[in-house]
């Protein structure tokens, strides 16, 4: 009783407190939807139709937050196999849908946060952060057909060759002004014959000419120079050329990608995902340029249900795959890592969140305890657990230092040889047809 009259006081909370609420749901079933998308979330399908998840990191949050919270799980995957979201009919598809119709509590399952997602359904505090990668095969190693001209560039063999066909008329020049001159001297040469052993001195270090008057013994000192510095060098050139692999231009991010896609690589991301809309909604950039470079001719070929389905095709198909970094060093690790490459480049940072149904009343403890296990180092600790039990029998070891050579190697030569075969057959039939035309 107040001056002002009676006053009351309300003792109890007109508001539920949620946080005590559901701190325990008392064995409560709550049922999740996932699609099976190792190192994320793992599921077998039972003789009976039930899922039953097996491994995975999220898989493991899903079990913390059943321990802590005091709930049961039951585990349902998206009829159409899809992530999802809205679509501009109106209708939601994938895991987004299911819980949007509240056909499940939540969802776990490499789920990017985006804005048009969070106008149908609300998101957890983000439990795991990633950038987008490119996963393509390892760098093959390059055509070794003409390795045996690797050595040199183009310009340097057309100068050598150019060289070498002037030093002939240059010797016969000098014979022919010797002979003018001093015509006692003997050192009558044609240009055909100082051609070949001049020629000899380029391959051989040596040649058959003789009684050479003084220009012409400076003219092939400084020839034998010459070929000294070009012989010596090809050689130890070629050896390291031959024993050091050469290898293809990795592709190291979303610029190498356009003259990856001409020599044959095709494009590769999960279908009807927050990866295709980001390239498909780009007006300009580097995301716009990019999505062009998909096979719209055929989708099936570029926009797939899984991506992680492509990782074994990647090898054989020439596949550059288009995921988050976990997922593209989890399987490219478990396929075998050697076989591999993971582009050094990264882009477009995820953020993945739980999906849970509007208004869901449970939002915030969920929050709090996806914040204690992130803050706590319990996720990473639980990724690095999954990259464990990854297998890497099919890693290959690659074979270092010197090596030795193969056909593949000096094939050239064999090249070579077979050709200067068919140009002497095709000058021995045109000196035949001489012969006979003299004759006749």
């Amino acid at each position: 009783m107040t001056p002002k009259g009676y006053t009351s006081k309300i003792l109890l909370d007109v508001f539920e407190n949620l946080d005590e609420s559901y701190s325990n749901f008392h064995g409560r079933r709550l049922t999740y939807t996932a699609n099976s998308n190792h190192p994320f979330i793992l599921f077998e399908t039972m003789s009976d139709g039930e899922l039953l998840p097996t491994a995975g990191f999220e898989f493991s949050i899903v079990k913390a937050l059943a321990g802590a919270l005091n709930f049961t799980t039951r585990l349902i995957a998206p009829a159409d196999g899809k992530w999802g979201g809205p679509l501009p009919n109106g209708t939601v598809v994938g895991m987004i849908g299911v819980v949007a119709r509240r056909e499940a509590h939540f969802a776990f399952c490499e789920i990017s946060v985006t804005g048009i997602r969070e106008e149908v359904i609300d998101f957890t505090y983000p439990h795991y952060i990633e950038s987008l990668t490119l996963l393509s095969r390892a760098p093959m190693e390059k055509n070794r057909t003409f390795a045996a001209f690797a050595p040199f560039t183009p310009l340097t063999w057309l100068l050598i060759a150019i060289s070498l066909l002037l030093i002939g008329p240059i010797i016969r020049a000098e014979s022919w002004l010797v002979q003018v001159y001093f015509p006692v001297a003997d050192n009558a040469r044609n240009t055909s014959d100082a051609l070949f052993n001049l020629f000899r001195s380029l391959v051989k270090q040596e040649n058959l000419m003789e009684n050479e008057s003084s220009p012409q013994k400076i003219t092939i000192l400084f020839w034998y120079i010459f070929c000294f510095i070009i012989s010596v060098l090809y050689s130890g050139m070629l050896t390291a050329t031959l024993i050091k692999p050469s290898y293809e231009k990795p592709i190291n991010g979303l610029t190498d990608l356009p003259t990856s896609v001409k020599e044959g690589f095709t494009l590769v991301v999960t279908g009807d995902t927050s990866m295709e809309y980001m390239f498909k909604e780009a007006k300009t950039g580097i995301y716009a340029d990019t999505w062009k470079l998909f096979n719209h001719k055929d989708r099936s070929k570029s926009f797939v249900p899984y991506s992680i389905d492509s990782f074994d095709k990647i090898v054989k198909d020439k596949l550059v795959v288009i995921n988050g970094q976990l997922t593209s060093r989890y399987h490219g690790a478990k396929l075998g890592s050697s076989q591999f490459y993971l582009a050094r480049d990264t882009f477009a940072p995820q953020y993945y969140g739980a999906p849970v149904y509007p208004g869901s009343p449970f939002l915030p403890i969920f929050n709090k305890m996806l914040s204690y296990m992130t803050e706590g180092g319990l996720i990473t600790k639980w990724v690095e657990n999954e990259f464990r039990q990854v297998s890497t029998r099919n890693n290959i070891i690659q074979e270092s230092g010197p090596r030795a050579f193969t056909v593949i190697h000096l094939q050239a030569a064999f090249y070579v040889l077979p050709i200067g075969f068919v140009i002497s057959s095709i000058a021995f039939a045109m000196e035949v047809i001489s012969l006979y035309l003299k004759s006749s």
